[in-house]
């Protein structure tokens, strides 16, 4: 009789360590990629390293098959923990929690590198002698973008949301007489670009674009904070 409850009670420890166990996959398989991948974009921003972004790509995919194998999990751990009759209400919420945070914060993620490759900042430098007024930027899609004055001597940066293909133009209007350009020669949308206007005493403008993605602090400095 004593040998069938000593039996009974390793059988029920048993199954409450499985039960643990399918309980700490879940929580592995939520962890995993959400620490991995905070940990791969934040390096990312900071070395703008491109295989930190071949390994982002990859990650997602382990991602998306690691939340899978944690509802699975999720779903032995509710069924061997009704049976085992413990408490299983707060650890499932818990669990779900961290495997669904991943696609909300994947996508923030995904959404904000995106934003960087295809955002435009451009640098206008005035070296006149007077204010630059009506500065205006008109892109392929005949957008216009108005700048506010720029004062002589200052360097003013804009985050600006060019769209199209083909050239942007710019025009200002310096004591009452308006100037007119090319700012970029051929905008390939949604490619972004560091772009600079100098704009020299004589009111001789300079623009040059380089097609890149921008950089963090760049990013983040003029086009989240402004």
């Amino acid at each position: 009789m004593k040998g069938d409850e000593n039996a009974a009670q390793r059988r029920w420890m048993r199954d409450k360590i499985g039960v643990r166990h399918w309980y700490r996959t879940v929580l592995v398989c939520g962890l995993f990629p959400m620490t991995a991948g905070t940990a791969i974009f934040v390096a990312w921003l900071l070395t703008d390293l491109d295989v930190l972004e071949i390994l982002g790509m990859v990650l997602i995919c382990i991602g998306i098959a690691l939340v899978v194998l944690g509802i699975v999990g999720l779903a032995i751990f509710i069924s061997r923990a009704r049976n085992e009759g413990l408490p299983y209400g707060k650890p499932v919420c818990l669990g779900a929690a961290l495997l669904f945070l991943n696609f909300p914060l994947c996508a923030a993620f995904v959404s904000i590198a995106f934003a960087m490759e295809s955002a435009h900042v451009v640098t206008v430098v005035d070296r006149a002698t007077a204010p630059i007024e009506d500065l205006t930027f008109t892109d392929p899609a005949g957008q216009q973008h108005q700048i506010e004055p720029i004062r002589p001597g200052e360097v003013y940066h804009a985050c600006i949301d060019f769209s199209g293909e083909g050239a942007v133009q710019y025009s200002f209007t310096v004591d009452g007489q308006m100037h007119t350009g090319t700012l970029i020669g051929y905008l390939s949308d949604p490619l972004g670009s560091n772009t600079t206007l100098d704009i020299s005493d004589d009111l001789t403008a300079k623009a040059s674009a380089e097609f890149q993605r921008i950089s963090a602090a760049s990013f983040f400095q003029h086009c989240i904070l402004g």
